[in-house]
């Protein structure tokens, strides 16, 4: 073989082998989108970098202007500024990130500042007036309560009779049943049990399915109630009684279950009307 004949075998071969290889290269891009100037293609790009100008919030607002917004425009200024200071982190985008900090907190104080000023001008919206904030305060409300509830509980000591059910597989009934023996020594209270495999009818009777529960059953009417699901505390044994007493003999409602004697008629009754 010539010299010039080798020479075309070899430019032939080539460009053969360049053809090949922008064809693979052409459908691999287009195969698996992996398209761009880190691919091979000629792009300009400032016109990509163009495109980002949507993540750019708008100019922002003075003060002024910001403490005339809905606070939900201002809550999206926040997260828009926000997200932007964090991309650019340049002095500037902290700076409007801040200004429209500063802006939702002057919100949050001019609220706060008319909060006060209401409640000292509408007492009947105060509810400081029944649930003091100071420890003397405090210790007043717990005194006025306790009073209360011993009061209840020893006015109708004999006319009702605590019941727990139990059952020998009871893993928590020891712990129920020593509270309740601590109550209705402090309080004088007739207390009794009641085994479920024992007695299955009146378990059913009272809808009991599992022990410990303890109910409060009212003498010489079929009226009764839960005061306990599990094993209790005192104070929640004491507390429920104490409630469970005044709805059985319509003193209160559903709806007052939490709301004491002493409380009835003020801020923390639900069925108290509307201040207008």
């Amino acid at each position: 073989m010539s010299n010039l004949t080798r020479n075309k075998f070899i430019a032939s071969t080539i460009f053969i082998t360049l053809f090949f290889s922008f064809s693979l290269s052409a459908q691999k891009n287009q195969t698996t989108n992996q398209t761009g100037y880190w691919w091979g293609e000629n792009v300009d790009i400032k016109k990509e970098e163009e495109k980002e100008k949507y993540l750019i919030p708008p100019p922002n607002p003075k003060t002024a202007d910001l403490m005339k917004m809905h606070p939900q425009k201002i809550k999206q200024l926040e997260e828009d500024y926000r997200e932007y200071a964090i991309w650019k982190k340049t002095k500037e985008s902290v700076k409007d990130y801040w200004t429209v900090v500063d802006a939702a907190r002057r919100h949050a104080r001019a609220f706060t500042a008319l909060t006060g000023y209401t409640m000292l001008e509408n007492p009947l919206l105060n509810v400081r007036a029944q649930n003091p904030i100071t420890n003397a305060g405090r210790d007043a409300t717990k005194r006025i309560k306790k009073k209360e509830i011993e009061k209840l509980l020893l006015e109708n000591r004999d006319k009702f009779a605590i019941v727990m059910f139990t059952q020998k597989s009871c893993p928590y009934c020891d712990l129920q049943r020593n509270s309740l023996k601590y109550f209705t020594n402090k309080h004088y209270w007739p207390y009794k049990e009641i085994d479920i495999n024992d007695n299955p009818a009146i378990a059913q009777r009272f809808n009991v399915q599992m022990t410990p529960i303890t109910i409060l059953i009212e003498k010489g009417s079929e009226q009764w109630m839960n005061i306990a699901v599990g094993a209790e505390t005192i104070p929640n044994i004491e507390n429920n009684t104490y409630r469970a007493v005044r709805m059985l003999q319509g003193k209160s409602k559903p709806e007052q279950f939490y709301t004491p004697k002493h409380l009835e008629g003020g801020l923390f009754d639900p069925t108290l009307p509307t201040t207008q």
